[in-house]
């Protein structure tokens, strides 16, 4: 047997047995990466996936108002983000608004309303008109009332409420969104806050805002423009909408 040969194959053998450890150190790692993502997904609560982010900065609103600390929606005395939400939500359901979804906001958390129709005096119409997007019926037959809907346009006015909750202070962003963007933020919340959020105690400084986005249109075949005027302030708005 050449030399040669009986030299190769001690090289060769060591260069086999590196490249097996190599391939068993890599199927450990794999092994090891598959064994933790299953612990974690143990361990995530069944029906809590990650609350979604809300526009931020916020897009700028038709009015705005901070609510009063004595509404109670705020932080001090060991209340937590969950305590502040469950009464801010309790408010809005006596209030008739049973659809309303969470995102999440740096410092806090923000709740989003369904869009709703209101009346010149910014009062919700009463439903089913308030959820839809069609004028009211006629209250009684009146020729007058008739010809003027089928000659003249009827507006119909929208408000949309967002409610932000948190500690940190924040520029409206240069922009203001459409009706259909603000309709669409009812479908892409969650419908409540993480366990792990709702136990965290509010921090100081913790304030309630409420954001009131408000769009009309002349028609029914028109679209609908946002309000930057012809308006009053959103917690005489909050009022009318019997939550305050």
């Amino acid at each position: 047997m050449p030399m040669t040969e009986v030299r190769t194959r001690p090289v060769q053998t060591w260069i086999t047995r590196i490249a097996s450890i190599i391939a068993i150190m890599g199927l450990l790692a794999v092994l090891v990466a598959g064994l933790q993502g299953c612990i974690n997904v143990q361990a995530m609560p069944i029906g809590m996936p990650a609350l979604p982010e809300f526009p931020w900065p916020p897009p700028t609103p038709t009015t705005d108002a901070q609510i009063p600390e004595e509404f109670g929606i705020a932080d001090g005395n060991g209340r937590t983000y969950g305590n502040l939400a469950d009464r801010l939500e309790s408010a809005l359901t006596k209030s008739g608004y049973n659809e309303k979804t969470f995102y999440s906001v740096p410092g806090g958390f923000a709740l989003v309303c369904r869009l709703e129709q209101v009346d010149g005096n910014w009062t919700p119409m009463p439903p089913p008109q308030r959820w839809g997007e069609s004028p009211p019926p006629l209250r009684s037959f009146s020729l007058t009332e008739y010809l003027q809907r089928l000659f003249l346009a009827q507006p119909g006015h929208y408000r949309l409420l967002v409610f932000i909750v948190n500690n940190t202070p924040w520029v409206f962003a240069p922009r203001t969104p459409t009706k259909e963007e603000g309709k669409a933020w009812l479908f892409g919340g969650a419908t409540r806050l993480p366990e792990e959020m709702a136990q965290t105690p509010a921090p100081s400084g913790t304030t309630c805002f409420a954001l009131v986005y408000e769009f009309e249109k002349d028609d029914d075949q028109a679209a609908a423009t946002f309000v930057r005027d012809k308006t009053v302030g959103a917690l005489i708005q909050l009022k009318r909408a019997g939550l305050f």
